[in-house]
């Protein structure tokens, strides 16, 4: 507002300029060309810049100051164009008034000026010198002006009253150009600039209408309001102003036109209306608003990365200039099919403010976001709804945080080919001549809250009923207390992601209670159908990246599982078994192995679930299996089947010797199971036949020979009972 306040200073000046021009004209009325060298040198003395007049007129109707070809010489250092030049200039006064020391004007009328404002590369502008003249201290300027230099109470006003009508501007042209900015170096045109002040004077609200257009253009903005009044002592910070600007339709396809060549191609259409009302000291109240409609946007290669886009701003609200804060009564932004509401304040404005916001969004449709973000497709495919509430508060640059609470009533989301890129290896090494992935950067914000969601889905896992606390710190995203119904069971624990890394690197720690396991191996796995049983389990994994190659080198964890009535429906292995030791009516008939209990313990490591105990019961038989499971499928395991005490009955004596064997005289069978998870091979494990046989054959030996101690020691005893019994 200071500038502002500036700039006025300088068309006022200029003004006064010829308005004292018009007073010193009556000696020289009869030689006119001494009153247009006077007011030239009068001008160029006051503002230190050459100024010329082609052409000066006067009347006593009125009486009427006519003027034409203004010049003001540019700056040293800003090049040979004019500063300001004035095509014509027409001043009328009221003389009556001059009597009662009231400089009253009728109307000021100004045609096609020009005006070029540039800055140069040290940050210095055009118009500088003159600021520095005008600002001299009193004792020092010169002319009747010199009341109007700044003090500590402001800016003195002339000592008498002063009253324009009218001012009007005709066909005005400023150029701006700024050599600090790579974007307006090459300059900017505002054209076709008309301006409209009335009642101009110290003691009452001016009224001001303008519009122009950028780069040729009609009109691109409006601007009318009041400002002051100013009063006698110029105090900038209490001057009040109530001023409305509106941005007519506006291309967006024309801003290459205007600032030369973009990164992107823009296209669309903007509108926008603010008014704001108040002063510096006392604070500025103000309403906006902004449309965007038809947005797009294409990158360097062409590539669509909006396309249709409509959206709206609004917001009210008051600004604190003195106390550089901002305070938000609403703020509402509609972006496609989002809506977004904010309110609270921003305090200490500038490059690192405290922030105070409440934010809440609606209910936002997830899908169709891939029709007007092209980009998000190859990302993620959505569907459902999101809605949050929350907090932001925090120093922005460093302890900015945000507390929100997610909310859906159905969520689903696929990945797509770039985030699965993201996800493998093979992103951070392409192939020769591809860009590589960039990890992505921490956001400027913590995020906490949490997440309900009724219905979702994520690629082939379904869940209901999800709630997790949320936390986030720079690129690792975490859902910790989760709790979820998922594959018919409940499922409690905590998973990770983090996506500043490459590949993708994740982690979770669940536990399960009644799952069901082909629903989990479907969705997680694809080996649907393979195992069916209700389980609980305790599961913790870690890994980086996706792919089999990835999952192979990076994934590891550990778990354990029990389960009840189930099925293995890839093998009877109780049938193979029989086969394999050649015992006949062991199992069941089928090719499936149906079991009453189930529990494991393993872990992850090397691409391999390292099984350390897998335990299955029926009936007839229970069985203890460990060794590998690849996560290729395929199988590297040994078992020990043992019988029932039925099914041993069944089983031939001698044929019965052959196998390991408990205590108890039931018949163990150890087996070896290779293939695949798809296709397991069941076969004996011959290592342990041949150690079963020689333990057998160790007992065997043991035993005769116990009995043959036993008989010796028996023999020995009687033949000693003979002996003595012949000695007494």
């Amino acid at each position: 507002m200071k500038k502002l306040i500036k700039y006025s200073l300088i068309g006022g000046v200029i003004l006064l300029i010829l308005i004292v021009a018009g007073l010193v004209a009556a000696p020289y009325l009869l030689n006119l060309d001494s009153l247009r060298s006077y007011g030239e040198e009068y001008a160029t003395g006051y503002l230190g810049r050459k100024v010329s007049i082609e052409d000066v007129g006067f009347s006593w109707a009125g009486p009427k100051v006519m003027m034409t070809g203004l010049t003001i010489a540019e700056a040293e250092g800003f090049g040979s164009e004019p500063f300001a030049r004035l095509e014509s200039f027409d001043l009328k006064l009221r003389l009556l008034d001059l009597f009662r020391l009231r400089l009253t004007v009728e109307h000021v009328v100004l045609s096609s000026p020009r005006i070029r404002v540039a800055r140069n590369s040290e940050g210095r502008f055009n118009f500088d010198d003159i600021l520095e003249r005008i600002n001299r201290p009193a004792a020092t300027a010169g002319g009747p002006l010199a009341a109007m230099a700044p003090g500590e109470e402001g800016i003195k006003a002339p000592p008498i009253d002063l009253l324009v009508d009218e001012i009007r501007m005709e066909d005005g042209q400023v150029h701006f150009s700024d050599a600090t900015s790579p974007r307006l170096a090459r300059g900017i045109s505002m054209d076709g600039v008309r301006m409209t002040v009335r009642d101009l004077s110290l003691d009452r609200p001016v009224t001001i209408a303008a519009s122009l257009g950028l780069g040729g253009q009609a009109r691109d903005l409006e601007f009318t309001g009041t400002v002051g009044p100013v009063g006698r002592t110029i105090l900038p910070g209490k001057i009040p102003f109530d001023l409305q600007l509106s941005i007519l339709p506006f291309e967006l396809s024309r801003l290459p036109g205007l600032v030369g060549p973009l990164p992107v191609g823009v296209s669309g259409v903007v509108t926008a209306q603010e008014s704001v009302k108040g002063s510096l000291d006392a604070g500025v109240t103000f309403e906006a608003s902004m449309a965007l409609s038809k947005l797009g946007v294409a990158d360097a290669a062409g590539k669509q990365v909006v396309k249709g886009f409509d959206g709206a701003i609004q917001e009210k609200g008051r600004l604190d200039v003195r106390g550089r804060s901002l305070y938000l009564e609403s703020l509402r932004v509609d972006a496609y099919q989002a809506t977004l509401d904010a309110s609270g304040k921003v305090l200490g404005l500038g490059p690192a403010p405290t922030v105070e916001l409440s934010v809440s969004s609606n209910a936002v449709p997830l899908s169709g976001w891939d029709v007007v973000l092209p980009g998000l497709g190859p990302m993620m495919k959505l569907g459902g709804d999101l809605t949050f509430r929350g907090k932001v508060t925090g120093k922005y640059g460093k302890d900015l945080s945000a507390r929100l609470a997610f909310t859906s009533e159905r969520f689903e989301a696929d990945r797509g080919p770039a985030l699965l890129a993201r996800s493998s290896s093979k992103a951070v090494a392409p192939p020769v001549g591809a860009a590589p992935l960039k990890p992505i950067k921490a956001p400027p914000i913590t995020v906490s809250g949490s997440v309900t969601v009724k219905q979702g889905r994520f690629e082939k896992i379904a869940f209901s009923d999800m709630k997790a606390d949320l936390s986030q710190k720079g690129t690792r995203f975490s859902l910790d207390q989760m709790a979820l119904t998922a594959f018919s069971g409940q499922l409690q624990g905590k998973a990770w992601t983090d996506l500043g890394l490459l590949p993708l690197t994740y982690g979770a720690e669940m536990k399960m209670d009644g799952v069901q396991v082909n629903d989990a191996l479907a969705a997680v796995a694809g080996l649907e159908g393979i195992l069916y049983t209700r389980a609980s389990m305790d599961v913790s994994i870690s890994g980086k990246g996706t792919e089999m190659a990835d999952l192979q080198k990076h994934l590891t964890g550990q778990g354990a599982m029990k389960g009840t009535e189930g099925r293995l429906t890839t093998a009877n292995l109780a049938g193979g078994a029989a086969k394999a030791a050649s015992i006949l009516g062991l199992g069941e008939e089928g090719g499936e192995t149906r079991f009453e209990d189930m529990d494991a313990s393993f872990t992850i490591a090397d691409g391999k679930v390292k099984v350390s105990s897998m335990r299955l019961a029926t009936g007839q038989w229970s069985m203890v299996t460990k060794g590998d499971i690849g996560l290729d499928q395929s199988l590297d395991l040994t078992s020990r089947m043992t019988l029932s005490q039925q099914a041993t009955a069944r089983i031939p004596e001698q044929r019965r010797r052959l196998f390991p064997r408990e205590k108890d005289g039931r018949v163990q069978l150890p087996l070896k199971i290779g293939g695949t998870v798809t296709s397991p091979k069941v076969g004996l494990d011959s290592a342990a036949m041949s150690q079963a046989a020689k333990e057998e054959l160790k007992e065997e030996v043991q035993q005769k020979t116990e009995e043959r101690k036993e008989e010796l020691k028996d023999k020995i005893q009687k033949d000693l009972g003979e002996r003595l019994k012949k000695l007494f």
